[in-house]
């Protein structure tokens, strides 16, 4: 497993967008599953391949509190060797609370 937390929330106003590289190995051939949340917009690349895209608008805080879900899924074959999983998360201004 590979765990894989950050947010945009903290960082300075002016910062818009966040990128993550990760290289991690597999020993055989193997289907990886990635469950992930969102919010605003991501797009995720495992070596340099688009496996997702998406955009989630923020909504406010409401009874899940402002947590994004973990409610995202999706699968990759992967051949034995070394990856690179890449993460671009956007924060859109126009999805930030007055």
């Amino acid at each position: 497993m590979l765990n894989v937390e950050y947010e945009l929330t903290n960082l300075n106003a002016s910062v818009s967008e966040a990128r993550l590289s990760r290289r991690f190995r597999v020993h055989e051939q193997t289907d990886v599953q990635l469950n992930f949340g969102f919010s605003d917009e991501i797009s995720i690349r495992i070596d340099d391949e688009l496996v997702f895209e998406g955009e989630h608008k923020f909504q406010g805080i409401t009874n899940s509190l402002g947590y994004v879900s973990l409610d995202k899924q999706v699968s990759v074959s992967l051949s034995p060797g070394i990856h690179t999983l890449d993460i671009l998360s956007r924060k859109r201004m126009d999805c930030i609370p007055r």
